[in-house]
């Protein structure tokens, strides 16, 4: 993930906010993983 560094770096101090842009983050890696997967064994 390239911007997962910069989103542990962010100037905001709300840990709800920053864990939901890590959650965040976490699921759009997930979700394209799977939509690569799919698509290569559904071909």
């Amino acid at each position: 993930m390239n911007g997962y560094g910069k989103l542990c770096r962010t100037t905001d101090k709300r840990k709800i906010v920053v864990e939901f842009y890590l959650y965040l983050a976490a699921t759009l890696t997930v979700l394209r993983r799977l939509i690569n997967r799919a698509r290569t064994h559904y071909r």
